[in-house]
């Protein structure tokens, strides 16, 4: 799946790449939409013999995957400056 990708991305970027830190915010967002997508889906009614539960267990384990990476996700660093931010 591109969580391995987006993790393996992760470990290779350099502190000062603030390009590579873009991209890969974007490429977190990207996945973390197509897991909420997925969501939806499995929400819904299956067809005779589709196993939607073990799809639903499986978007949980990358989702998990992906929010234990958060000190190394851009995304997540991003949004923490963001919020650290002081109002003026």
């Amino acid at each position: 799946m591109y969580v391995d990708l987006l993790l393996r991305r992760l470990a290779d970027l350099a502190p000062d790449d603030v390009k590579g830190r873009a991209r890969l915010a974007t490429f977190e967002e990207n996945l973390r939409a197509g897991i909420a997508h997925y969501r939806q889906l499995v929400r819904g009614p299956s067809y005779e013999g589709e196993n939607l539960a073990s799809l639903a267990a499986a978007l949980d384990r990358q989702e998990g995957r992906l929010d234990a990476a958060a000190p190394r996700s851009p995304a997540r660093a991003a949004a923490a400056v963001i919020h650290s931010a002081p109002c003026a």
